[in-house]
């Protein structure tokens, strides 16, 4: 589409769905598909809607809601939006829930980073934090040489200690 190159395959869906529906002349049985069609996809796991696609969809099923002449249709309408928010809302929330969750491990990290002298890596087993801890014995054993032979004032070279 040369208008909006971008848009996704699911936002054209949901918007030729919703263009069934062209008021209170539309039929009651293409009224009641377009309801079931929008639950589907509003409330599915595998699908993402957002945003614009999302009231598109909620605008269209009240429309239906207030335009039918159908009491079934109506009480599906409702009841259909009811689910389509309930979901909306608690996706939402567990979005933010995860955000903070995330936000969290990354701060508790930072924080670890900055307290830990020696590495910006943490260990990634029992045997490269032993490598690691005997690294820093060899280092410390090798400064503490290192300033020994300078107390003493000898002259001969330093020994490789590793």
């Amino acid at each position: 589409d040369s208008t909006a190159p971008g848009k996704k395959l699911i936002d054209r869906i949901i918007e030729t769905i919703c263009g069934c529906f062209q008021g209170p002349q539309t039929d009651e049985g293409v009224q009641l598909q377009i309801i079931k069609a929008l639950l589907t996809a509003v409330t599915s796991q595998q699908i993402e809607i957002h945003e614009g696609t999302v009231l598109q969809a909620v605008r269209t099923c009240y429309n239906i809601y207030l335009a039918s002449k159908n009491l079934i249709n109506q009480t599906t309408a409702k009841a259909t939006l009811t689910q389509m928010l309930n979901v909306i809302f608690a996706r939402m929330e567990n979005q933010a829930l995860q955000e903070a969750k995330q936000l969290e491990k990354e701060r508790s990290r930072h924080q670890h980073l900055q307290q830990s002298p020696v590495s910006h890596h943490e260990p990634e087993s029992p045997n490269l934090k032993h490598l690691q801890e005997q690294a820093i014995l060899l280092i410390k054993q090798s400064e503490a040489e290192s300033e020994r032979q300078s107390h003493e004032g000898d002259t001969y070279s330093q020994r490789d200690t590793v």
